[in-house]
């Protein structure tokens, strides 16, 4: 689906919570040259750098131990070109230097469990990151009520 709406291969994809990371094994594979951020819980890290890893043996992943040395912890678009994924935790989004560099956003399931200020604050960023033609991919149920709030898609920022 996503691809009938790209005109060209996106170089940079962002994925908001990616789970164990098949999307962006999936996306990789079809756009090879692509460079895939995923910002999820710790957790879910683990399970994408290893599955990522096990998907494309030769695959260079940046992870948070590398953003931890990174001088001033920014993370800017020059230094994604040695890697084939970033994969962060939603902590360090405030720290990536990607203004209107990102093609395609993709968030699958993940913001009905979020409550209504998380989702502002990635709907910030995700404004803040895509370009003018880019393309925010955002499937999620129309309400839901277990993160506490009532969560309506009309309500998105």
């Amino acid at each position: 689906q996503v691809q009938n709406f790209m005109k060209k291969p996106p170089s940079y994809i962002l994925e908001i919570g990616g789970g164990y990371g098949s999307l962006a094994a999936k996306l990789k594979k079809f756009y090879k040259d692509s460079k895939i951020i995923l910002i999820d819980l710790p957790e879910a890290n683990l399970l994408q750098t290893y599955y990522l890893s096990s998907c494309f043996e030769k695959c260079n992943i940046f992870t948070y131990e590398d953003f931890k040395i990174k001088k001033n912890n920014v993370l800017q678009k020059e230094d994604l070109n040695n890697f084939d994924f970033v994969a962060l935790p939603p902590w360090c989004i405030e720290k990536l230097s990607l203004n209107n560099s990102i093609d395609l956003v993709i968030n699958t399931r993940s913001m009905m469990e979020m409550n209504m200020k998380t989702i502002k604050n990635y709907f910030d960023y995700i404004h803040k990151f895509l370009k003018t033609d880019g393309i925010f991919y955002n499937v999620n149920k129309y309400e839901k009520t277990t993160s506490g709030d009532t969560i309506k898609i009309s309500n998105y920022p």
